[in-house]
């Protein structure tokens, strides 16, 4: 039994490392040196007497006795802040991160609808396709993510699912000579899950033989899209992405019976931070903001 327990600036400390795996990365996150870091994990493990870290030459490791502490400070620490936000109501932006595309196309336009109920809040996006570990990376509050899982030890909130079809500006449609001679248009994706919707696989889908195609690849969904408002082609777009086009009449859907199967789109975040107000209710705001898209091709 603990007669006194270690300074509360010790057990973060060890807390940091231990989640971060690294000496080096804590000082950054604590603004500290990696020395103090490690003259601070060797107090704490003298007033437990025992070791928490296995140290290597290049990395170190958790012993039994620190992977069992380790996960109960992460927990308490982020118990603590959750508590006192809760309490003085402080922390009023929500971090979120999405691809640009997501955050363009259909967050923005949308956002004034979750400050019109909760105008405390503030939605901060950071847009990017490369994956975030939420376990470490402690900023961002809720991750929107396009994929088809499993997200392991997280929360996730499936928000929809969706198709990709042909869309064409009204200035060009109809086609009278179908796709013959038009250029079509498709993103160069970055995701994996994405490598199979492209137009070879969707003429395919519509039996439509051609033996060379004008295919043009931007590197991303918005420029895409641009492009084709501007009437420079055909585009292969996600049926989500393009719901408020089609709705202000900027695009409309070409051949709607041939359709390609896409992802989910899923709002992501730590157990830990599904517990915070805020985190609760974005969430929520998420899920009846994109209801009205469950059926959208």
């Amino acid at each position: 039994m603990f007669s006194r327990i270690p300074s509360p600036y010790i057990l973060r400390t060890f807390e940091s490392a231990a989640r971060l795996g690294s000496f080096k990365a804590a000082a950054k996150e604590l603004f500290v040196t990696p020395a103090a870091v490690s003259h601070q994990i060797r107090t704490l493990e003298s007033q437990l007497n025992m070791p928490l870290f296995i140290r290597k030459i290049r990395s170190i490791e958790l012993t039994t006795a620190g992977k069992e502490l380790a996960p109960i400070l992460t927990r308490a620490f982020l118990d603590i802040r959750n508590g006192l936000e809760h309490i003085v109501s402080l922390e009023t932006i929500i971090n979120v991160s999405t691809t640009a595309s997501f955050a363009t196309l259909r967050m923005v336009p949308k956002l004034a609808e979750l400050y019109a109920s909760n105008p405390n809040y503030s939605v901060q996006l950071e847009t990017t396709t490369k994956p975030i570990d939420l376990r470490q990376d402690r900023r961002v509050d809720v991750a929107i993510r396009y994929g088809h899982g499993p997200y392991d030890d997280l929360d996730a909130t499936t928000l929809i699912t969706d198709t990709y079809g042909a869309y064409v500006s009204p200035n060009l449609f109809p086609l009278d000579e179908g796709l013959k001679g038009v250029q079509l248009i498709e993103t160069a994706w970055q995701q994996e899950v994405l490598s199979d919707i492209n137009w070879r696989t969707w003429l395919n889908a519509a039996s439509i033989k051609m033996d060379d195609p004008k295919v043009v690849r931007f590197p991303e969904e918005e420029h895409v899209l641009q492009a084709t408002i501007a009437g420079q082609g055909v585009a292969l777009a996600s049926s989500v992405l393009v719901d408020d086009l089609v709705n202000r009449n900027l695009l409309t859907s070409y051949r709607t019976d041939v359709q390609l199967d896409g992802a989910s789109y899923t709002a992501l975040c730590s157990p830990e931070k599904r517990k915070v107000e805020k985190v609760q209710t974005f969430l929520s705001w998420l899920v009846s903001a994109f209801s009205d898209l469950d059926n959208v091709s």
